[in-house]
């Protein structure tokens, strides 16, 4: 992938060299970058203004990556892994580096689009308090996605959709087809594929006829 073109007229404000830097996150006032160096994980804190570094956090040891999720309530949300695949994640204080906590999570950390953050596995989905890191709700399933607004879970043939900022039951539960795939909330209406055809169900579990359209269409 090409490096994106820096427009003209653009002057470098900084440069800082941070070994095994990985990912990184923050606004204009304050940048948080995470390094992997020597089966290390720590995230650095820059000041946007200058790069001068405000604090260094120690998050992981013996681990072999790490994602920053976000900033969320003046806390920075993310997660390590080590080379078994065991996962934990975590919570700073944007401020001062301190940690607030941790936590083992087999599944994966997010920040949603409804300004929350979740802990996702196939068949489960928990919603967390950012700053405690302790869990408000949880929903389980057959199977369990999410499209940063909504979790939809399936069990068997049933279909409910939640909202992601409280888990609030927002449509269903519905019976679809065995066969359908995927699912979208839009409307007050689920919309998911069967075959070779998009079917949209309204909250009674009617289909809407007239709004089959040939998946090649799509």
């Amino acid at each position: 992938t090409p490096l994106p073109r820096i427009a003209d007229g653009v002057e470098e404000r900084w440069s800082v060299d941070i070994d095994g830097a990985d990912d990184v996150t923050g606004s204009a006032s304050a940048l948080f970058v995470l390094a992997v160096d020597d089966d290390d994980v720590e995230v650095v804190s820059l000041a946007g203004g200058t790069g001068d570094e405000r604090w260094a956090t120690d998050v992981g040891r013996n681990s072999s990556f790490g994602f920053l999720r976000g900033v969320l309530g003046g806390v920075v949300v993310g997660q390590t892994c080590d080379f078994d695949g065991a996962c934990e994640a975590f919570g700073l204080e944007a401020s001062s580096g301190e940690i607030l906590w941790t936590e083992e999570n087999e599944g994966s950390t997010s920040i949603t689009a409804r300004g929350t953050v979740v802990w996702s596995e196939p068949d489960s989905l928990e919603l967390i308090d950012p700053r405690t890191g302790d869990r408000i709700e949880r929903i389980r399933g057959d199977s369990v996605d999410t499209d940063g607004d909504y979790a939809y879970v399936r069990d068997d043939d049933d279909v409910e959709v939640f909202d992601l900022k409280d888990l609030s039951s927002e449509f269903g539960p519905v019976d679809v087809d065995d066969d359908s795939v995927g699912a979208l909330y839009q409307g007050g209406k689920l919309i998911t594929a069967v075959e070779d055809e998009l079917v949209v169900i309204d909250s009674n579990g009617d289909i809407d006829r007239e709004s089959r359209v040939p998946a090649d269409f799509i």
